[in-house]
């Protein structure tokens, strides 16, 4: 069975028939994400770790993703809008 991921293009930009330096932008895009979604998880983690598995520790967790989550938007709209 096919992975969620290989039917989406949340993964990354297809690159297949795009001019080769948009195909090298889309997949230096991609890593990007994968990277920043790595150390999104790290800083989330360790901000839910000071609940020491307390009640509080998952809803700090979804927190500081959403927060992420939102710069990272930001951040990739400014990016390709000529803001940043």
């Amino acid at each position: 069975m096919p992975s969620v991921a290989s039917q989406c293009n949340l993964c990354g930009p297809p690159t297949g028939g795009l001019p080769t330096h948009l195909a090298i932008q889309a997949s230096s895009l991609s890593d990007m994400q994968r990277a920043w979604i790595v150390d999104r998880n790290a800083r989330c983690g360790h901000e839910a770790s000071l609940w020491q598995d307390g009640t509080g520790s998952g809803r700090d967790f979804a927190n500081c993703l959403l927060q992420e989550t939102a710069k990272q938007a930001l951040f990739c709209g400014a990016l390709y809008s000529g803001e940043g």
